[in-house]
């Protein structure tokens, strides 16, 4: 029978934005972030060790150890003195201890039979977490459900270790366990820490937590969520254009284009997309562009192409290069109060053309007169419309169904430019020397790469020649580069970071040891090499020479000392 396990401490109220006591809320948040995750350790051990102990109590599959073991993680060779039934790579195990209970799991990476005086078989275990403490006693091993596959709530918590729960207190809190960084960048709080200067000379877009496009005037950085509602970060994007007239009018669109690369997307619900042709040769199809998967085309001479949207899109772009970025949309986009939740409204609409549409199931209908004539409109979901008036008229639009988003467009292309994101810290005040230090940095890469470097963070002097950059490379390797005196001192090249792919990347840095981990796998490391001399400046998203990241920061932290390959091992997990 399995011992009773403790039960775990109740977790203060999520704080609230906005309300009277949301300081407090806050303080309450954070001072139980400690316990819980001592408790949440404790709790995990007790239900993964009993639970694994009974689930192998009956097994076929089954070894016993020859000799003790001690409690220690990476690559193990265990030597069984019996063994029932036979082990394979891949399978995930459990070694325990009945007389100590203490365990050790792990996946077989390795075995073989073999016939010596009191061994039968040898087996690999990588091993990735222990519990209990080394004792005297038999070992047994047998073969427990994979604990990473876990799903549904505890699938955030299992298996737990330190570095995970670290990992979920930094998600939700934005703190780190042990070292504390001198300045962070904590997307959440939707506030861009002090001394952070923010620029972008025209109005940008962002997708809300309620799923619709909104414009965000210009200085203003854009908090950008996902389809599903989830905050991504800060958006950071160079300059665009979108060739594309009336992106939100959903209506077949041409556009002339010279030789080079261009990326066609589109952005609104999963199942709309745009359908690219070539305009003189109607039957060749470049592909459907659907949210998050552009269509690239290599230009080879001047053309026209043909863009034919599916179902109802938010909005359509064209852009030279190989990286499609958020819409560039006129600067009025909707002219409807309150889109996302649909209600009855009239609004007084001046002479010009006008696109109508919606999302859900229902529709939104009104008249416009033409002389002394009404004529009634109905738009659905599946038909969107649009109209001309020659003179003012105030209009009533009225839902019916279940609308989730009403759209009214002027079809008047206002601007099809969108300036970059700008980003910057000083450094100076911080308790911080360019000698040494660590960055964190956790974010999504963009959809897409093109022929240069996008920079994730970049501290430098105000020229080249000082500077440490922590890029996405054209080849979609993530690297770490220290440049001192005009010289390349380090270049860590780490993993591959897929289009659209989130990453957790931390670099140390100090005379002679450079290191770097991406996402909780092996560090990269250089031992030679000396630290920049000045280093003033830290860039959000974005090096010197304008390379953008084109996509979002989640946080971004700076540490004053170098950390360990363990404390950067930690910090990379995944939450």
């Amino acid at each position: 029978m399995m011992d009773a396990i403790q039960s775990v401490s109740a977790l203060p109220p999520v704080p609230v934005i906005g309300s009277d006591t949301y300081f407090d809320e806050v303080l309450a948040w954070l001072g139980a972030m400690p316990t819980l995750r001592d408790e949440l350790q404790t709790w995990g051990e007790d239900v993964v060790g009993q639970a694994t102990a009974a689930y192998g109590a009956g097994l076929e599959t089954m070894g016993v150890v020859s000799g003790g073991l001690s409690l220690a993680l990476g690559t193990r060779t265990i030597k069984l003195m019996r063994a029932y039934g036979v082990f394979a790579p891949g399978q995930h195990v459990c070694l325990w201890c009945e007389a100590t209970q203490a365990a050790l799991w792990g996946e077989v990476t390795g075995y073989a039979a073999v016939s010596r005086k009191g061994v039968v078989a040898e087996m690999t275990v990588a091993v990735t977490a222990v519990r209990g403490q080394s004792g005297d006693g038999s070992w047994v091993v047998f073969p427990v459900p994979h604990i990473e596959a876990v799903s549904g709530p505890l699938a955030m918590l299992l298996p737990i270790t330190a570095a995970r729960a670290d990992a979920i207190v930094r998600e939700a809190t934005g703190r780190f366990s042990g070292v504390r960084p001198v300045w962070s960048l904590w997307s959440p709080g939707r506030t861009l820490p002090g001394g952070v200067t923010f620029t972008r000379a025209s109005t940008g877009t962002r997708r809300t937590a309620a799923g619709y496009l909104a414009t965000v005037a210009n200085t203003i950085p854009r908090w950008h969520y996902d389809a599903t509602g989830d905050l991504l970060g800060l958006l950071i994007e160079g300059s665009a254009q979108n060739l594309v007239t009336d992106p939100q009018a959903p209506t077949v669109k041409e556009v002339q284009l010279e030789p080079g690369p261009f990326a066609v997307s589109v952005s609104g619900p999963e199942a709309c997309g745009v359908d690219v042709y070539d305009d003189m040769l109607p039957a060749v199809h470049h592909g459907r562009a659907t949210p998050g998967a552009p269509v690239i085309l290599t230009v080879t001479q001047t053309a026209l192409y043909r863009l034919v949207p599916v179902r109802t899109p938010d909005a359509i772009q064209c852009e030279a290069g190989r990286v499609a970025t958020s819409p560039v949309l006129p600067t009025a986009a909707n002219l409807f109060t309150n889109p996302d939740s649909p209600a009855t409204q009239a609004l007084t609409l001046p002479a010009g053309t006008y696109a109508v549409s919606v999302s859900g199931a229902g529709g939104l209908s009104f008249a416009v007169r033409v002389g002394e004539v009404a004529f009634g409109m109905v738009a659905t979901e599946d038909n969107p419309v649009s109209f001309t008036l020659a003179d003012q008229q105030t209009i009533t639009f009225t839902v019916a169904g279940s609308l989730s988003l009403i759209r009214l467009t002027a079809m008047q292309w206002v601007s099809g430019l969108r300036m970059a994101d700008v980003a910057t810290a000083g450094l100076a005040g911080l308790d911080f020397v360019p000698a040494q230090g660590a960055l964190f940095v956790s974010g999504r890469a963009a959809p897409g790469v093109g022929d240069a470097a996008q920079t994730a963070v970049c501290l430098d002097d105000g020229t080249v020649n000082n500077r440490i950059v922590v890029a996405r490379q054209p080849d979609r390797r993530l690297t770490c580069t220290v440049v001192a005196a005009g010289v390349v001192q380090a270049d860590l090249s780490l993993g591959v970071v897929s289009d659209g792919a989130d990453f957790r990347v931390a670099f140390s840095w100090r005379a002679n040891d450079f290191r770097a981990v991406l996402n909780a796998a092996t560090a990269a490391v250089d031992t030679s090499g000396a630290a920049p001399a000045s280093l003033t400046t830290l860039r959000v998203g974005r090096d010197l020479s304008g390379h953008e990241l084109c996509g979002t920061i989640n946080h971004l932290a700076l540490f004053a000392v170098p950390l360990d390959e363990a404390d950067m091992w930690a910090v990379t997990v995944e939450a």
